[in-house]
């Protein structure tokens, strides 16, 4: 197997897979046969690849996010500064994510990463949700119903950023992406909404990956 006109590799197989190329990079290959006694064919017809990009990582803010009462179900807390859960009283809250640039690349690893203002043995539980909702009107009554869960976030401190990994399909392709937060606990945790500034909103980071390794099949 030659790669750029020099040898690469000997296999005795019909497939050839190199491991060893790097991202955004074109190559060339060819092949030669050889017999038991050492003749050497003609080289073959040259194939050529292109390796995709290196892994891509997006992180987007909210567009929205509010929090809902169940006690008081016609609030609406679109412009407050901070998102609470909680289970007594009853608090979840919502985010809404415009994602862009995955194309046809596929998402490999998702998280939320969120600003804690108040701790809790309890962070949240994630589940995903339909995305038909503002922060303007958004209220207990006309919230979405959560979804599949995606992630738990387990004890969170005031003071720091904690991630949420969320699960393989949470998040697939370019398009709006909502997730609601509930919790089990009577102790509720506080976080950083948009309104409270860009240094200290919600983040959405996907990391996005190109192709599988090259792999090159060799015809006799």
């Amino acid at each position: 197997v030659f790669r750029g006109g020099v040898e690469l590799a000997t296999t005795s197989e019909t497939a050839y897979s190199d491991t060893s190329v790097v991202p955004g990079t074109s190559y060339a290959y060819h092949v030669v046969a050889y017999d038991a006694s050492g003749k050497v064919s003609p080289p073959s017809n040259t194939a050529n690849a292109t390796t995709p990009p290196p892994d891509r990582t997006l992180t987007f803010t909210p567009t929205d996010d509010a929090y809902v009462l169940r006690d008081t179900p016609a609030v609406n807390t679109g412009t407050a500064r901070d998102l609470h859960v909680d289970n007594s009283p009853v608090k979840a809250f919502l985010l809404k994510f415009n994602v862009s640039g995955i194309g046809g690349g596929a998402v490999t690893g998702a998280k939320l990463r969120l600003h804690v203002l108040d701790g809790s043995n309890l962070g949240g539980l994630f589940s995903t949700t339909q995305s038909a909702w503002t922060q303007s009107t958004l209220t207990w009554t006309n919230a979405p119903a959560a979804g599949p869960r995606v992630g738990t976030l387990n004890a969170v401190a005031a003071g720091a950023w904690r991630d949420v990994a969320l699960a393989a399909g949470a998040v697939t392709s370019d398009g709006t992406v909502s997730f609601r937060v509930d919790s089990t606990s009577n102790d509720g945790a506080d976080y950083d909404s948009k309104e409270a500034g860009a240094a200290l909103a919600p983040q959405l980071i996907l990391t996005v990956s190109g192709w599988p390794a090259l792999v090159w099949n060799v015809l006799r």
